[in-house]
């Protein structure tokens, strides 16, 4: 894949914006970005099979191979002072990066599978897996070859307890009953390339002088991180096979878990890649389908499925300056900067992609209840640079009225809490199939409880801290004393001034909770075949075709991106758009 662009912002028609690289804003940019990635992949593997009697046996093994090579370069400039001739080299505003990253997996595996007389079940894996991110010094694992590999086994159990000859007849009352049970490991070495890697980056000194300085002290240590997963079941199918149900437990832990620790400020380095975490994540999932009318010409299914799952933080790299108040107690964890600032937290004890920033508790109406809001008076924030001591101003009439958690009087890093829960209390789905002779209807809902979104794009379309246009709720802002509204006034933020309205709070995290109709289908099969044409069906459907929600968003089923530490969070990408498709299926 080789990806070659050019892009460019005018500076005619589009307001000014800010590059943090420089704490300016400016007024153009050209930029060029290439480039190329070649990716090998590999699967191969012997089969066998073969029954003796009652014992049914398949043998599989082999090894996967996996190699990557990648490289891009991008430089920007700004400020080319005009639009006519924008060249990089006319500014001396530029930004100019590039990574090049080669990386290997090699993974044997082999699995035994066995059945005897359909009643007992038993599969069993294991893998031995190594990988080019690794340290040299893995402290699990075995050395083979000068490089660590992981071993990682897994075993599941099955018993159909109805086929024992035992089993009482219940006169279609439980036709099947299978139990499953087991666990198994797996491997994840998804951590930053340079990891296991010592190096040294280059930056621009002065206009003319580049130097080099230490970007990452290498951790021959680091290795994969290992999750075992437990789990049983139970599947039932009842009432001369009209009911079918099933339930699943499960309980995973993840060990060894990859996170970044915090360095002293002399290494002049402020991450260092790790194995010192662990989480658990437990829960279960039932599903149930229902015949209720089986007759000639009629018959209709229905179902529904229900989940839960709960994961929490076990275990940190630990680092003085990273505990926070949560509730009436202390955690130890780190802030993520997401579309925001400081607002997500990773804590022991609490959910992964929590959303902590300010509670809030209105508007301030008018001076009389900003002077009574504060333990002594007015609610305080500080101003200024952080750096230059205490200094504070007054919340007042139109702002935020935050919640003083700690009962000293100012609003600061003390009084966030978590706010939010992107994970939904309970998930599933509802879904129904109805036929009529050779006509068919299929309806599928989806459906999702308790699960909290931080709508990053309303904060920035209702903040009334930019010269950004805004949504139809700044009308309701606050513009004058004593009025009551939800909405405080506008107040354009500067560098010095840190009452940040608009700052991360539940103002911006909101109910997620949602019943989508994903999917109609309807579907007739046309009622002639042949020797060449065993069957013909046209069908129509519809996705998406509606959401109930009291989310405020386009559409509260989506996440930015694939991370945990992104999961609800809303940046205004394209939501699942309403779709109408029709076909036909021919079977021949």
């Amino acid at each position: 894949v080789n990806t070659n662009e050019k892009r460019y912002i005018p500076m005619n028609g589009v307001p000014s914006f800010y590059v943090a690289a420089f704490h300016q804003k400016m007024d153009n940019m050209i930029g060029s970005l290439y480039s190329k990635q070649n990716d090998v992949i590999s699967d191969t593997k012997v089969e066998w099979n073969n029954r003796y009697g009652g014992h049914q046996i398949d043998l599989t093994g082999g090894f996967r191979f996996f190699n990557q090579s990648y490289n891009v370069t991008t430089q920007n400039g700004y400020n080319t002072g005009n639009d006519k001739t924008p060249l990089i080299s006319g500014t001396n505003q530029k930004q100019i990066g590039g990574n090049i990253e080669k990386w290997a997996t090699l993974t044997w595996y082999g699995q035994a599978k066995y059945n005897y007389a359909n009643r007992y079940f038993a599969d069993a894996t294991v893998s031995m897996q190594s990988s080019s991110r690794f340290g040299k010094n893995t402290e699990k694992g075995i050395k083979l070859g000068g490089v660590s590999w992981g071993i990682f086994p897994s075993l599941q159990l099955g018993w159909i307890i109805t086929n024992e000859k035992w089993f009482p007849s219940t006169k279609g009352a439980i036709n099947y009953l299978k139990l499953t049970a087991g666990f198994d490991q797996s491997g994840n070495d998804d951590l930053d390339y340079y990891a296991a890697r010592t190096y040294w980056e280059s930056m621009k000194v002065t206009n003319n002088t580049v130097g080099l300085y230490l970007n990452n002290i290498e951790n021959s240590s680091i290795q994969w991180e290992t999750t075992t997963k437990w789990n049983v079941a139970l599947q039932g199918v009842f009432l001369k096979n009209r009911l079918t149900a099933g339930l699943d437990l499960f309980w995973h832990k993840t060990t060894d878990l990859l996170t970044v620790r915090e360095l002293h400020f002399m290494s002049g380095m402020k991450k260092y890649w790790t194995n010192e975490g662990a989480l658990t994540n437990r829960g279960f999932e039932f599903h149930a389908n229902a015949a209720l009318i089986n007759r000639k010409n009629w018959k209709w299914e229905l179902g529904a499925s229900l989940g839960h799952y709960n994961n929490l933080i076990k275990e940190l790299p630990d680092s003085p300056s990273n505990w926070f108040r949560v509730g009436d107690k202390m955690v130890h964890g780190y802030t993520s900067s997401i579309y925001g600032e400081d607002n997500v937290l990773t804590a022991v004890g609490e959910s992964v992609g929590s959303f902590w920033g300010w509670e809030t508790n209105g508007i301030i109406r008018d001076d009389e209840q900003a002077r009574e809001a504060g333990a002594l008076g007015y609610l305080k924030y500080p101003t200024g640079l952080k750096e230059e001591g205490k200094k504070y101003s007054d919340f007042k009439a139109g702002d935020v009225l935050f919640v003083d958690q700690n009962g000293d009087g100012v609003i600061d890093e003390h009084d966030k809490v978590v706010i939010g829960n992107p994970n939904p209390d309970i998930y599933g789905n509802i879904y129904s199939s109805l036929t009529w002779k050779d006509l068919r209807l299929d309806v599928n809902f989806k459906y999702s409880l308790g699960n909290d979104v931080y709508n990053y794009q309303r904060s920035e379309l209702e903040g009334l801290n930019t010269t950004y246009n805004q949504t139809t709720a700044a009308l309701r802002r606050w513009t004058y004393e004593g009025q009551n509204t939800d909405m405080p006034k506008a107040c354009y933020t500067d560098s010095e001034d840190w009452r940040n309205n608009e700052r991360m709070s539940d103002r911006w995290v909101e109910d997620g909770s949602y019943l989508k109709l994903k999917n109609v289908r309807l579907t007739y099969k046309i009622p002639y075949s042949n020797s060449w044409l065993l069957g013909l069906k046209v069908w129509g459907e519809g996705n998406n075709l509606f959401t109930i929600t009291k989310y405020l968003g386009t559409d509260p089923e989506m996440s930015c991106r694939n991370s945990s530490l992104y999961q609800g969070i809303d940046t205004g990408l394209l939501p699942s758009g309403r779709s109408f498709n029709v076909g036909v299926s021919i079977n021949l």
